[in-house]
């Protein structure tokens, strides 16, 4: 592990040091910061001071039976239980019948927001079960929240 952040902040500042414009020096202690403030330490543990935490009143909705054709939408809440501002990067979901929506601000510690995602059950019969992956700075940087249910056929 210690060879794979090593290895990779040589890479990172070998990359940088090629490129002597001005405007690249700003890019390039971009890039610094970001290996400074990783939350993976040379000792392979997690410094959770640098990171925010998602944490869900809910990661799983069972949105229960439905009829094929409808459209249903929920809310999932989470609180922002880090100690830095909670900065979401994108959000995907398992399926196009999936669609995600959320507020693109930086969450504070201790605010709350929400994601909110709507399922469209056209053409869909039998059990369901779709994920939707959130991208952030925490750590994993990677949360999944559910969708399942059963679409019954017209």
């Amino acid at each position: 592990m210690k060879k794979y952040i090593f290895f990779g902040s040589l890479v990172v500042l070998s990359v940088f040091s090629c490129n002597k414009d001005s405007e690249n020096k700003k890019t390039e202690n971009e890039a610094l910061d970001v290996i400074v403030r990783s939350p993976v330490q040379l000792d392979g543990s997690i410094d959770s001071t640098n990171l925010a935490f998602m944490t869900f009143d809910n990661m799983t909705w069972d949105f229960g039976t439905i009829t094929a054709g409808e459209v249903i939408t929920n809310t999932f809440n989470f609180t922002n239980t880090g100690k830095v501002d909670l900065v979401i990067n994108k959000v995907e979901s398992s399926c196009g019948c999936t669609v995600p929506e959320y507020e693109e601000e930086a969450v504070a510690p201790g605010e709350s927001s929400t994601i909110t995602v709507k399922f469209d059950s056209a053409e869909k019969s039998g059990e369901q079960n779709k994920t939707v992956t959130i991208f952030a700075n925490t750590y994993p940087n990677k949360t999944n929240i559910k969708l399942k249910g059963y679409v019954k056929s017209n």
